[in-house]
């Protein structure tokens, strides 16, 4: 995703801040002012309510055992919450920092589409800022759909999000959590050739595909590491050379 910056920028990101603000102090009364970018600087106290699930693994790259939810290039990633608002009074969601640089790479750029039944602030800025409510509705599911266009390089996207409100004492709460959004390369493909009597098997190399086999499909623990050498030539393509195979032989690519 490329932001093209000008002098122009900044003055008009505080002009489109001041108009999303102002709409939010109509939508919610006294609690607005809170729902900028970072929640928690109007709402101090801290809370819990808000959880993701549904994500499809967790891992920790630096910042403590965050949750991830997995996609490939032109795919859509169903982000979820499970909200409990035991507090009262009205509380906001948010998903930001779409525009993030990757992990892996911070050259890397997370090419999307936002959910357009959340509300985005601060348009035509680079703030990426999504928002639902306010509401009271308590327990409630929240789902984001986050559709990841297939320019987008594969790495770890990190992705903030923040649920923010004020109980019956007129005390602001927030509670923020930061998740990864992993872009996974699709698998390549395999290719098997006949040479002589033997057989090549070969695939693009990635470094993060292993070769695996099974002569039995039918079998829950099918599928194993293959056991046969690995070449790697000039090209960057892997392969395997199989002796005049005795029954049949299948084989995958995997991604641990």
């Amino acid at each position: 995703m490329t932001n093209i910056h000008s002098s122009a920028q900044p003055a008009r990101d505080a002009v489109a801040a001041t108009m999303a603000l102002t709409a939010m102090f109509a939508l919610c009364g006294s609690a607005t002012a809170a729902f900028y970018v970072n929640c928690a600087e109007c709402h101090t106290t801290p809370q819990t309510g808000m959880a993701i699930v549904n994500f499809q693994t967790t891992t920790n790259l630096g910042k403590g055992l965050l949750k991830v939810f997995q996609v490939k290039p032109g795919q859509t990633a169903v982000i979820q919450w499970n909200v409990t608002n035991g507090y009262s009074g009205q509380y906001g969601l948010n998903i930001n920092n779409l525009g993030a640089g990757g992990v892996g790479n911070s050259g890397n750029h997370l090419a999307c589409t936002a959910d357009p039944a959340w509300t985005s602030y601060f348009p035509g800025t680079t703030t990426n800022f999504f928002m639902v409510g306010c509401t009271t509705t308590s327990p409630d599911l929240w789902t984001f759909n986050l559709v990841v266009k297939t320019n987008t390089p594969p790495d770890f996207y990190t992705i903030q999000t923040q649920m923010a409100g004020y109980d019956s004492a007129s005390i602001m709460w927030s509670q923020q959590e930061s998740f990864y959004v992993q872009v996974v390369a699709p698998a390549p493909n395999l290719s098997i050739s006949e040479v002589g009597n033997s057989v090549i098997v070969s695939w693009p190399y990635t470094g993060i595909y292993t070769l695996q086999q099974s002569s039995n499909l039918a079998a829950s623990t099918a599928w194993a590491t293959s056991g046969y050498p690995v070449t790697t030539n000039a090209n960057g393509a892997n392969s395997i050379t199989i002796p005049p195979p005795a029954g049949s032989s299948f084989f995958r690519l995997a991604n641990p």
